[in-house]
């Protein structure tokens, strides 16, 4: 059944193929013919236009020579090459407004055939209601304008394929135009000449509206090829244009049998039809019989396909109820880390208590406030334990900040900071450090920076300080400068921003270990940590409250020759309202 079925679909398969490929050939042999007539078509309008640029130099000739008698005029005529082909008559025409048979008057008549009778052509012209309307219209408009004449205009003569064509112009006499008819025939065989255009007619119409309004569509054949009699018989091709003011329809015909239709195409795909459906025939007639071979195949396949398709089941059940672990285990994961940031919040607060009172005692005894200790060795043993003290209290200190900042619990607030404050505080904290080394301390503010901006002068002063921290470790001799400028932001539209720099002479960063110098709990180098001692947090911690203050920090060094540390932050001034509010308190 299968096999005779892929007959009967190779059959209609192979009907719509070469019914498709004639239809085709048939298009391709009347596109062949549609070009050739867009040719002609454009060919013979070309010769019009031509038409009317000969009439127009004529004209201008006319004017530029006022004083040419008629035999010159002729002369000039019929060596003017622009007027050889296809011309039957070239006149200039006034009105005549004298009480005469005539409407209008003909000079400077030229004919290139003797045999014409140039009068009578005149006189028709003006006794014709066709003729008379045109040229009133044309003289009235000074437009540009041509009409088919019909086969009966002119009497005694062969009119078929003559067109009317005149421009107007502003004469001496008055308002006239220049007026020719054209043997369209004699054009259409001048231009139809060779094998390519053989056996193709060609009819032009258009339709003039007369000075009473009454439309007349007007035609006429400019080819000896008879008239088509029904489209079964020919193939026609319809062509519109502009000519002047009025458009014009070119239909041009011709036989199927000077546009031959090329068979090869449908015998081709007759012949590679029957060979595909022989093929697939074949094709399907032996898959049917290796199906009947592999079906058994596949039977047992299908079996042991079920099977493992059951212990899949039980594989995935399995891989859920884990997954359902996974998940207890992961929110058991998330509850650890928040006890142990709730832990870390709590042992620093009451770590720091025990640890204030060790260092207000230590401070005592080292000041010998109550009175001497008798031996130097206890002063010494004071200072150890102040300076252990003081150094862990600044490591819970950065521990309990770094637990708020784990817990999104660390707030930024908004106030009136002034920068010369800020500096002064940092110097006040910072300049015990600078004692125990040979290192100057440079603070410097710009000219440039507003007073107040608008931030938090606690987290700012941090990061100040955790920098400078930084900077002493790493700093044995040499100078740390900081300065704070207004600098704006190059990648946010310009948006206003200020820069707080830190520069140290010490011993610098390897560029390769730069990118590790924000991670918490990261340390460039184990041997200067023992030496200097942190944990590596201070720096982790400036970059997370620059990040959260809207800024950035960068750094630049080289080893052995310093390091510059640029925390860039947004600059919001302080209105003058909230300055007098603070200035009042």
């Amino acid at each position: 059944m299968p096999a005779l079925f892929t007959l009967l679909i190779g059959f209609i398969l192979t009907w719509s193929v070469t019914r498709e490929a004639d239809l085709v050939s048939h298009e391709e042999a009347f596109g062949k013919f549609e070009a050739h007539s867009e040719i002609l078509v454009d060919r013979l309008k070309g010769r019009l236009n031509n038409a009317i640029v000969a009439g127009r130099d004529m004209y201008t000739l006319f004017q530029k020579s006022p004083t040419v008698n008629n035999e010159q005029f002729l002369r000039l005529a019929e060596n003017f090459s622009g007027l050889n082909t296809g011309r039957d008559l070239l006149a200039f025409v006034t009105r005549s407004y004298e009480s005469t048979d005539d409407k209008f008057i003909f000079k400077y008549i030229w004919s290139p055939e003797k045999s014409v009778n140039k009068a009578k052509l005149t006189s028709e012209l003006n006794q014709s209601d066709l003729g008379v309307s045109f040229l009133s219209k044309v003289i009235e408009s000074h437009e540009t304008a041509a009409i088919p004449l019909p086969d009966s205009f002119f009497t005694d003569t062969d009119n078929r394929g003559k067109i009317l064509l005149a421009h107007g112009y502003n004469m001496d006499e008055g308002a006239g135009a220049v007026v020719q008819i054209i043997d369209g025939m004699e054009m259409f065989d001048g231009l139809a000449q060779g094998e390519r255009f053989k056996g193709m007619g060609l009819q032009l119409s258009s339709v003039f509206v007369a000075e009473d309004g009454e439309e007349l569509e007007l035609s006429t054949s400019v080819s000896e090829q008879d008239e088509f009699a029904t489209d079964d018989d020919y193939l026609i091709s319809v062509h519109s244009f502009k000519f002047g003011d009025q458009s014009w329809n070119a239909v041009s015909w011709s036989t199927e049998e000077i546009f031959k239709v090329d068979h090869f195409r449908v015998q081709a795909a007759l012949l590679v039809c029957v060979i595909l459906t022989a093929l697939v025939y074949y094709i399907v007639w032996s898959q049917l019989e290796r199906t009947r071979r592999v079906s058994s195949i596949v039977d047992r396949r299908t079996r042991a396909l079920k099977k493992a398709n059951d212990e899949l089941a039980e594989h995935y059940e399995v891989l859920q109820d884990l997954n359902s672990d996974l998940f207890v285990a992961r929110k058991s994961a998330e509850a650890a880390s928040r006890a142990k940031s709730e832990f870390l919040a709590t042992m620093s607060h009451e770590l720091r208590t025990p640890l204030n009172a060790i260092l207000g005692f230590s401070q005592i005894l080292k000041d010998q406030v109550v009175g001497p200790l008798g031996d130097e060795r206890y002063v010494e043993y004071s200072n150890d334990i102040h300076a252990s003290g003081g150094h862990l209290l600044g490591l819970i200190n950065d521990i309990l900040d770094l637990a708020k900042l784990e817990a999104n619990q660390l707030m930024i607030e908004n106030h009136d900071v002034y920068p010369s404050d800020l500096l002064d505080s940092v110097k006040s904290l910072i300049t015990p450090k600078f004692a125990e080394k040979n290192v100057t301390l440079k603070l410097e503010l710009s000219d440039d920076m507003p007073q107040p901006i608008v931030g938090d002068d606690l987290r700012l002063k941090q990061i100040i300080v955790n920098l400078l921290s930084n900077a002493i470790k790493f700093t044995d001799e040499g100078s740390i400068d900081v300065r704070l400028y207004p600098k704006a932001f190059e990648n946010k539209d310009n948006q206003s921003g200020y820069m707080i720099e830190v520069r140290d002479t010490g011993i610098g960063i390897p560029e390769e270990k730069q990118s590790l110098l924000f991670q918490r709990f990261t340390q460039i180098d184990a041997a200067l940590t023992r030496k200097h001692g942190g944990v590596g947090l201070g720096l982790a911690i400036c970059h997370e409250l620059t990040t959260k203050m809207g800024g950035t920090i960068s750094v630049e060094s080289q080893s052995g020759e310093g390091t510059v540390f640029f925390v860039h932050l947004p600059l919001e001034e302080a209105s003058a309202a909230d300055t007098d509010d603070d200035m009042m308190i």
